[in-house]
């Protein structure tokens, strides 16, 4: 199913900026206006008006993998799948967290705003309900030829991933 929506944890209509680069090029992402979210570096961009729905509200049964890169606002995304992770109905999750995603990727002073600390939280939440994180970076995902249909978590390739974020790092 294609929806023509912004998933966000607040009702509301939301704009969405489209890069478009030179005329009559257009980009495959997009980002929403507003401090949590970064639109990679493109001023020239059109607008675009969706209404607001929550993924418990659309996502009823269970789903083999949930993918949520939406530069920067993947913890109010989630927020909106609380039942449907509690429930353990969608055993994979994928997403993207980076630099750029932080006021320090971005270029910005601050050490730490509200949306990396909302990162964090959703990520202990994940932790807490039982979720294993690994790290694939470019190389990694490069390299490799994604598992079979169905074979994610039983093949060898997920074991082998780092583990994210690391058991140091997990001690500080």
């Amino acid at each position: 199913h294609v929806f023509a929506n912004v998933v966000y944890d607040q009702p509301g209509n939301y704009t969405l900026r489209v890069p478009q680069p030179r005329p009559g090029v257009l980009l495959g992402m997009t980002g929403m206006v507003g401090s949590a979210g970064l639109l990679k570096g493109y001023h020239r961009a059109r607008a675009v008006s969706a209404p607001a729905v929550r993924v418990d509200d659309v996502v009823r049964s269970d789903i083999c993998l949930f993918k949520a890169d939406v530069e920067g606002y993947e913890p109010q995304v989630f927020q909106t799948a609380q039942e449907l992770l509690s429930r353990h109905s969608a055993p994979a999750l994928q997403l993207e967290l980076s630099k750029g995603h932080t006021r320090k990727g971005a270029g910005m002073s601050s050490p730490v705003n509200a949306q990396e600390c909302q990162m964090l939280r959703m990520l202990v939440w994940l932790d807490s309900l039982g979720y294993d994180f690994r790290s694939v970076h470019h190389g990694i995902a490069d390299k490799y030829k994604p598992p079979p249909l169905g074979q994610w978590r039983s093949g060898k390739l997920f074991d082998s991933l780092p583990p994210f974020p690391s058991v140091q790092s997990r001690r500080r």
